[in-house]
Parts: structure tokens; C-alpha cells; sequence
């Protein structure tokens, strides 16, 4: 019979490498049917995780059953480290003026989104693990069509936490006309999940830099041609103020 440990290892190595759960979660029902320690950890593990509604709803319908279901919801808190997260580094930056700022870099991860410019789509490339989870796709995610009845193009959307600056970035990409296309970047405290106010968006381009303020925690870029793009958030009031997100994004057109 598989162990507590055996499972939780199993499905550890497969998260790790970027693999689906599921078959695992299949294959070891019976275990899990039965066997309450599993039954909570899988609980956790498909909520935190996985994302897998349907996997969550079903351990959670099986603790009910077993009499097992608490109010709130208090489960083993499992070692999650091993997955691969959005890493920032952090360095200081000493102005003519003297004014210091910290510098908050995605490091290890380069973000890159082809165009179809057939399929009017736009796709984020070689993510994989917890990273590719938090990608979701949709038509319009960025702007919406200019006239009614005219279909806007596809693109996804992809989640950058930062626990210890305490925010979420998120960027979406979308296909327009001619192997171009939209962007947009959202910025939001993780712990409230409010937008972030006062914040300054910076798209540093091969022709020169275009800015533009966050409204309502959005901001918007339309028409971008292919190419390597900086892009910085740079909140201008309150206890951020001293503090600039930067990360790159190279967009391809097929």
C-alpha cells in the first residue's frame, strides 16, 4: 500500500517538473478514498497548487462524507518550496540627487509572447510548473473591439506575484492587425488585492519610452510592433514610492 510520504513525494517530483497531477491523483483513488492524511493534503495541494477546481471539490466532497470537513477549513500546511516561483531580486539605485531606490527584478524567467498573426493570437512561450498555471486565455483580454460586431484578437494572461514586495503584477497580451500587438499591465497589493493608486507605467522600446498612469490598477499599450521590451511600475506616493518593478518581455510575430 502507498504511504503518506510516498504519495506527497510522487506528487512533489511531478509538480516539479512541470507535469500534469492528475493521472497520479487518478491512479491512487482508492488510497485516497480512504485514507483521511491524503484525503487533506491533496485538498491543499489541488487548491494552491493545481487551480483544479474539480479536483479540490472532490476531496473536499469525500472529507464530508467522512465526517472529516471542519469550519474553517484546517488542513496540514505543506512545504510548497520546491515549486518554481517568480523570483525578484532586489538592489538599491543612488540617483545624481542622492535619493535612493530599490530596484525589484524578475530574475531566472524571461518572458516571451509569440503573435500568430493568422490566428489573430497571442500566446506567453516556454513557462512551465506553477508559473504556466496562473496563464489564462481569452479574446479581448487587453483592449476591447473598436466596432460592434468586430472580433477582438486572442491573447492570455499571466500572474507575477512578488510576496515580499507585497504585489501582484499581472501582464496580458493580445493580437492585433499585422503581427502587432496589445499589453497591458495590471498592479495590485497581494494582501488586499486592491489596485495600486499613484503608479507609473514605463515601457521602455526600441524608438524611445511611452508611459502611462495606472487606472483603476491597469494600464494599456496598443499597437506594439515585435521586439525586446522593458517595462517597469514605479508607484509615485506612499510606502512604495521608493520602489521600481522591472521585467522584460520580448514579443515575436509568425
Amino acid at each position: 500500500m502507498q504511504s503518506h510520504d510516498d504519495l506527497v513525494k510522487e506528487l512533489k517530483d511531478a509538480a516539479q517538473k512541470g507535469e500534469d497531477l492528475l493521472p497520479i491523483l487518478q491512479a491512487s483513488r482508492e488510497h485516497l478514498i480512504h485514507c483521511v492524511t491524503c484525503l487533506k493534503k491533496v485538498t491543499q495541494l489541488a487548491s494552491v497548487v493545481l487551480g483544479r477546481e474539480d479536483v479540490l471539490m472532490w476531496a473536499l466532497t469525500r472529507l464530508e462524507e467522512l465526517d472529516q470537513l471542519k469550519e474553517p477549513l484546517s488542513y496540514p500546511q505543506l512545504d510548497f518550496s520546491f515549486l518554481r516561483q517568480p523570483v525578484w531580486t532586489s538592489s538599491m539605485y543612488i540617483s545624481r540627487e542622492g535619493s535612493s531606490q530599490r530596484i525589484r527584478e524578475l530574475a531566472e524567467i524571461k518572458l516571451s509572447a509569440k503573435i500568430d498573426k493568422r490566428k489573430m493570437s497571442a500566446s506567453f512561450e516556454g513557462l512551465s510548473g506553477s508559473l504556466s498555471s496562473s496563464i489564462t486565455s481569452g479574446r479581448t483580454p487587453v483592449v476591447e473591439p473598436m466596432r460592434r460586431g468586430q472580433k477582438g484578437g486572442l491573447g492570455q494572461t499571466l500572474t507575477l506575484p512578488d510576496r515580499e514586495g507585497n504585489i501582484q503584477i499581472t501582464v496580458a497580451v493580445q493580437a492585433a492587425s499585422e503581427g502587432t500587438s496589445h499589453l497591458s499591465v495590471e498592479a495590485r497589493e497581494m494582501e488586499s488585492e486592491r489596485p495600486l493608486m499613484h503608479t507609473q507605467v514605463t515601457l521602455h522600446r526600441p524608438d524611445g519610452n511611452e508611459s502611462a498612469p495606472l487606472r483603476q490598477g491597469k494600464a494599456r499599450f496598443i499597437g506594439l510592433d515585435p521586439g525586446y521590451y522593458t517595462i517597469e511600475v514605479r508607484p509615485t506616493e506612499g510606502e512604495k514610492a521608493n520602489q521600481i518593478w522591472r521585467f522584460t518581455i520580448t514579443l515575436e510575430s509568425t
